[in-house]
């Protein structure tokens, strides 16, 4: 039985997110999508917990690959890249980039801003580096 997704996709300063949406489901991968780039950051508070994840390190090199599954949802997430900030609203039928130019503290704009908290939502990183295992369905389709 073929299942029908919704698919959206970004690129932000090298930075790929894919979001696929079916029903009221939701599954949005974050990559680097060079080996190098500028230092670049991602950030979240879901369910009351802040999360943080190098994309590119302090160095510029590839990091982390970032996922996120939930239900009934729209996360923002916060993405620092060297001296740009981005609110990045991944909605029901698009994603949303808004450079942030007013004067904000990272955290303080986080904290009012880029709060998730669905009861059916995780998200997670793994090291691009140290794991060779596959993505698990449906992150390996994107």
């Amino acid at each position: 039985m073929s299942e029908k997704y919704n698919w959206f996709n970004s690129v932000i300063n090298k930075i790929e997110f894919n979001m696929m949406r079916k029903e009221h489901k939701c599954w949005i991968k974050v990559t680097p999508s060079n080996r190098k780039s500028q230092p670049s950051s991602l950030h979240i508070i879901l369910n009351d917990e802040y999360h943080h994840w190098d994309v590119y390190d302090e160095d510029g090199k590839e990091a982390h690959k970032i996922y996120f599954k939930g239900e009934n949802c729209c996360p923002r997430f916060y993405l620092k890249c060297k001296d740009k900030s981005y609110k990045i609203d991944c909605e029901m039928n698009k994603i949303k980039v808004t450079q942030i130019k007013d004067k904000h503290t990272l955290e303080e704009y986080v904290k009012n801003n880029c709060i998730c908290n669905p009861p059916k939502a995780s998200c997670w990183a793994k090291n691009v580096f140290y794991t060779s295992r596959p993505d698990k369905p449906p992150f390996d389709i994107m």
